[in-house]
């Protein structure tokens, strides 16, 4: 998975504020999604997400209800 930087970070900050006040690109919602995905497969989630499918799965789940 890939090592975020400040600048990824500061990506994922921009396009959520962003999405609020105008429609993403499918364009910017790809990177957004794999930016969020890159950063939540190395983050400390609850037991029941330890499995990398359960965390992918959360993650789709999440983008498909925005």
């Amino acid at each position: 998975m890939k090592h975020l930087t400040e600048q990824d970070l500061q990506k994922i900050v921009d396009y959520w504020n962003g999405r609020k006040h105008r429609a993403l690109s499918e364009a910017e919602w790809t990177e957004f999604y794999h930016l969020v995905a890159a950063k939540l497969m190395n983050t400390l989630l609850p037991a029941e997400y330890n499995n990398p499918q359960a965390r992918r799965d959360l993650i789709t789940i999440f983008f498909a209800e925005k």
